[in-house]
C-alpha cells in the first residue's frame, strides 16, 4: 500500500470528533474519568501550544487551495512510524509556491484563509495521533486501569490492558467506546463507554507528558521510530505565563463575583486550565492585567472605624 493510500484511508478525519469534544458537557457522569476528559487533560500537558478545539480540528477535511497547480510539487509525506499510518507535513504557503501571472488579491484571501484552516486541522491531527498512542500505552501497561461501562445499564467492568494493545487507537478515542475482549470491534459499534480510574490519574499523565513532549509549531516536529521530537520538554516560560494571563482575562469576564484576591484568583485560574501555576509564573501573568485592573495596583487593607488620637 503506498503512502498516499495510507493518508486517504487515515481514520482521524474519518472519525467523530465532534460529538465528545466538541462539547464536555455532554460527557456521561461518574465517579471515574471520562475518556475524552482523559485525552484533553493529557493533551494539555504534552502538546504545545496547546487549544481545546485542536481534537475537534483534527477531524475536519483538509480546504481546497483557489487554484490546484499552485504548489511546484507534492507536498512530501512523513511517515508516523508506530502501526497506524501517517501523518502529512502540511506545505508553507510562503514556501515554494508560485502565483500566476493573473492571480488575484481575492484568491490570495482565500489561499490565506486555507493555509490557516490547514496548518490547524496538521496541528490537531498530530496531537490527536500523539495523544491516542499515549493513552493505549499507557493503559496496555497497566499504569492507567481502565472501566467499561455497558450502555445497558449493566455494571461497570475492568477493562483488560490486553485489549489495549492496539494497531491503531485513533478509532477508539475519538469514539471513547470499546468491546471488551475484541480489540478489532469498530469503536463505533463499541459496547461499553471508557471511563479510567482516577487514583493517582494526573500524576500517571504528567510523568507520561514529561517524557513525550510533542512541539505544534511549524518545522518543530520530527517523526521518528519512538515518538516525536524536537519540542522542549518543558513548555517555554512565556506560554505558560500566556495560558496563565488569558485564563484570568475569561475568569473575570465571565464570573459574576469577580474576586481578584490573588489566592482566589490563581485557584479559579488552575480550576479553568486543568493545571498548577508556579507563584512566579502566576505573579508575572498577573503583573499584565494591572493596566486593565488598577485597582490591583494599590490593593491596601480595609481599615475599621479609628477611635481618637491619643493627645486630641
Amino acid at each position: 500500500m503506498s503512502i498516499e493510500q495510507s493518508v486517504a484511508r487515515d481514520p482521524i478525519e474519518a472519525a467523530d470528533w465532534e460529538k465528545w469534544y466538541g462539547d464536555p458537557a455532554k460527557w456521561p457522569a461518574s465517579r471515574h474519568a471520562f475518556l475524552a476528559d482523559v485525552a484533553m487533560r493529557l493533551a494539555r500537558v504534552m502538546c504545545h501550544p496547546w487549544y481545546d478545539d485542536l481534537f475537534v480540528a483534527a477531524g475536519r477535511t483538509e480546504m481546497a487551495l483557489p487554484r490546484p497547480d499552485l504548489f511546484l510539487k507534492h507536498p512530501d509525506w512523513s511517515p508516523y512510524r508506530d502501526g497506524s499510518g501517517v501523518v502529512a507535513v502540511e506545505p508553507d504557503v510562503e514556501a515554494g509556491l508560485w502565483r500566476p501571472a493573473d492571480w488575484t488579491e481575492e484568491e490570495e484571501v482565500a489561499l490565506d484563509r486555507a493555509d490557516a484552516h490547514n496548518n490547524y486541522r496538521h496541528a490537531g491531527r498530530v496531537a490527536v495521533r500523539a495523544v491516542a498512542r499515549g493513552i493505549a500505552l499507557l493503559a496496555a501497561s497497566g499504569r492507567i486501569s481502565t472501566i467499561g461501562m455497558p450502555q445497558d445499564g449493566s455494571p461497570s467492568i475492568p477493562i483488560d490492558p490486553g485489549d489495549w494493545e492496539l494497531v491503531d487507537p485513533i478509532d477508539r478515542i475519538a469514539t471513547c467506546r470499546l468491546t471488551p475482549g475484541d480489540r478489532t470491534a469498530p469503536g463505533s459499534s463499541g459496547t461499553h463507554l471508557v471511563f479510567v480510574d482516577g487514583n493517582q490519574l494526573e500524576k500517571r499523565l504528567r510523568a507520561y507528558a514529561r517524557d513525550n513532549q510533542v512541539s505544534l509549531n511549524d518545522g518543530g516536529i520530527t517523526v521518528i521510530d519512538d515518538g516525536l521530537l524536537g519540542a522542549p520538554k518543558q513548555a517555554p516560560t512565556a506560554y505558560v505565563e500566556k495560558i496563565c494571563e488569558d485564563a484570568m482575562r475569561e475568569h473575570l469576564s465571565e464570573a459574576e463575583n469577580k474576586d481578584i484576591t490573588s489566592e482566589a484568583l490563581k485557584k479559579a485560574v488552575e480550576v479553568r486550565t486543568n493545571r498548577e501555576f508556579s507563584a512566579k509564573v502566576f505573579q508575572r501573568a498577573r503583573a499584565r492585567l494591572l493596566p486593565d485592573f488598577p485597582e490591583w495596583a494599590r490593593p491596601g487593607r480595609r481599615r475599621g472605624p479609628q477611635g481618637p488620637r491619643r493627645g486630641h
